[in-house]
């Protein structure tokens, strides 16, 4: 038996959520054959000031199936040739906004990421299922992220059973 087919949608998008027009995103791409993950670039050029983070925005954005989370790993080139560093970051399948980069410029130069750079890897996963005395499921999310989910984000508690609780039919 074969492996289901997965797919993650991503959209290239060409108006921020205000509908003023912006720098079309750039499809996220496996840059070999071996490569674990696909690489983002930023559709624009930025300076980022010493000791300072930037969120660029990709101008792109995702479907991503229930059950599954986008996982978005920093570029180790970025360090060592730029000394600018990217957290770990994980995009939810109900986040539908514009995905951003955050970046931080550990030197005390600017440092510039030219438009077309290719600025962290991303990797579609399942995620994982959440147990424990209580489960707490977000209803409603805006498409701010960084911490969206607590600002004006409907929750509902639901108790956890001894067994394995599926969140995802």
């Amino acid at each position: 038996m074969g492996k289901k087919k997965l797919e993650c949608l991503c959209f290239l998008q060409t108006k921020d959520s205000n509908g003023k027009p912006i720098t079309k995103g750039i499809m996220p791409a496996f840059q070999t054959i071996g490569a674990g993950c696909a690489d983002v670039a930023s559709p624009d050029a930025w300076t980022i000031p010493p000791h300072k983070t930037v969120k660029i925005p990709l101008n792109i954005s995702f479907m991503i199936p229930d059950g599954y989370m986008i996982c978005m790993y920093p570029r180790s080139s970025l360090l060592v040739k730029k000394q600018l560093i990217s957290p770990v970051s994980i995009i939810d399948s109900d986040y539908y906004g514009i995905v951003h980069v955050p970046v931080y410029n550990c030197s005390d130069e600017p440092r510039c990421i030219a438009a077309g750079e290719r600025i962290a890897q991303i990797e579609l996963r399942e995620a994982g299922i959440r147990t424990g005395d209580w489960i707490e499921l977000q209803k409603v999310r805006d498409q701010n992220g960084f911490g969206g989910t607590g600002t004006g984000a409907k929750t509902v508690v639901i108790p956890a059973s001894d067994e394995s609780t599926s969140l995802h039919n």
